[in-house]
């Protein structure tokens, strides 16, 4: 296999007897010395900032043909090959016996995904949804890998149930060290980038790599190693082996399956849903725009848990004629709250498909350039109105698209067949049996996927 490849590549290099493969550990150690611990760590300090200890794990020893019978056990100068606790995973005893049999039959997920105002919170929202999949497809054992720089992110994963591993710092070596941690079977990136590097250096690491993005060009690469790419935008161009695309992999959570939508003749309610933290601040733009409409419409706002605009906005509304009520953090009953709209004036993340699942129309602004494009293709489902970067939409145009998608029930009416048709809302079940499947693969004895 690759690890014994490269164990005897290493041999032959020169410079060393022996190599043997360890697994490391940062924890921190002490020994006895007469009855009392003497630390085998320099400092007291964060995991990541210890200097590592090496164990041996009788994976893989190469050494040269003199060493055999030489005294000492791998000679004088001993290399190491340093592999992940579950390629190192060794049988002592009847627990390890155990704990192999359960590492087997219940694989180990991560996530690596962050959320916060400023970089919003649909990423976090979408990997909840695929691990509750996972949860119900298997016995997946889950956690998240997240930055101690997104504290909103954090604390909604950790409300979900999840266990976090929270990250101290930003370098790539840090996160490469809590994934080998791990050791994880499947790892899953949901991040709005990622880098070579990053992808390169996953590709040793024996797990199943799955990239969530919405189109394959979020990654800056996809040829250098065998991964699961979930797209919720089709391609026009020749895709990888290994990537699942289109609305029928949006992944939602299970309040936006299967519900039955009123479509009425006589509207009553507007809702205003710019994703988890609605850094444009387009919710205060909408409550002024639509002041104008008539008094039997109500006009509802959601604000996330990284909205940074709830001052700004409660003040607004308090001077405003016609009162915007402000909903904190709906979570699940977000669903309720759109399946009972009869429009949606939003952002164009992830709730431009929740909305077509349940059948509302939407009226939709873009929060950044990336979004606008995305969004410009998706408007031709003809599920939503795309108004463009919201930033740049006057008020009063914003006014009208809304007024006159309100008066217009036939046209709601067919928005809404086409949302339906469009989103199933089984996409994270979809994501998720594709996931297990490629896991289940025939695989090499580092763990990589065999070739077919």
């Amino acid at each position: 296999g690759a690890a014994i490849d490269e164990a005897v590549e290493r041999l032959l290099a020169g410079g060393v007897d022996t190599v043997v493969s360890v697994t490391e550990d940062r924890t921190l150690n002490w020994r006895e010395d007469g009855g009392l611990l003497v630390p085998l760590f320099a400092r007291e300090g964060r995991r990541e900032e210890q200097v590592p200890i090496y164990k041996e794990n009788g994976a893989v020893v190469a050494l040269r043909r003199a060493v055999i019978d030489a005294p000492s056990r791998f000679g004088d100068k001993v290399g190491c090959l340093v592999l992940d606790k579950r390629a190192g995973f060794t049988v002592y005893d009847l627990e390890d016996f155990w704990m192999a049999e359960r590492l087997l039959r219940q694989p180990r997920v991560l996530f690596r995904v962050d959320g916060s105002a400023a970089v919003g919170m649909g990423h976090v929202f979408r990997s909840l949804a695929i691990a509750e999949a996972l949860r119900g497809l298997s016995r997946a054992d889950i956690a998240f890998l997240m930055s101690a720089d997104h504290p909103e992110g954090l604390v909604t994963v950790s409300r979900a149930g999840y266990a976090v591993l929270v990250v101290g710092d930003r370098k790539e070596e840090t996160y490469l060290e809590h994934i080998r941690d791990f050791a994880p079977a499947i790892l899953i990136n949901d991040l709005p980038a990622l880098e070579r590097s990053y992808l390169t250096a996953l590709s040793h690491l024996g797990a199943t790599t799955v990239n969530l993005v919405d189109t394959v060009d979020d990654l800056e690469t996809t040829e250098h190693y065998a991964q699961v790419i979930v797209s919720v935008m089709k391609q026009d161009r020749e895709t990888p082996e290994g990537f699942y695309e289109g609305p029928e992999y949006a992944i939602l959570r299970e309040h936006f399956r299967g519900r039955e939508k009123e479509l009425r003749e006589q509207p009553r309610l507007v809702l205003l849903s710019f994703g988890g933290s609605d850094p444009q601040g387009l919710t205060l733009k909408a409550a002024r725009a639509l002041q104008s409409l008539g008094p039997g419409v109500d006009v509802v706002a959601v604000a996330g848990p990284a909205f940074s605009f709830r001052r700004e906005f409660e003040t607004l509304s308090a001077a405003l004629p016609r009162r915007v009520p402000l909903i904190n953090e709906a979570g699940g009953h977000i669903a309720e709250l759109m399946l009972e709209a009869d429009v949606m004036v939003g952002s164009g993340g992830m709730s431009v498909y929740e909305i077509a699942a349940l059948g509302t129309p939407g009226v939709i602004l873009g929060q950044n350039a990336r979004e606008d494009k995305r969004m410009r293709d998706f408007a031709r489902h003809g599920t939503v109105e795309y108004l463009g970067l919201g930033t740049e939409v006057e008020e009063a145009a914003l006014a009208e698209a809304v007024r006159a998608l309100l008066a217009d029930v036939e046209r709601r009416r067919t928005m809404s067949a086409r949302g339906r048709a469009l989103v199933d809302g089984l996409g994270a079940t979809r994501a998720a049996e594709a996931v297990l499947e490629r896991r289940a693969r025939p695989r090499t004895a580092e763990g990589q996927e065999a070739p077919q």
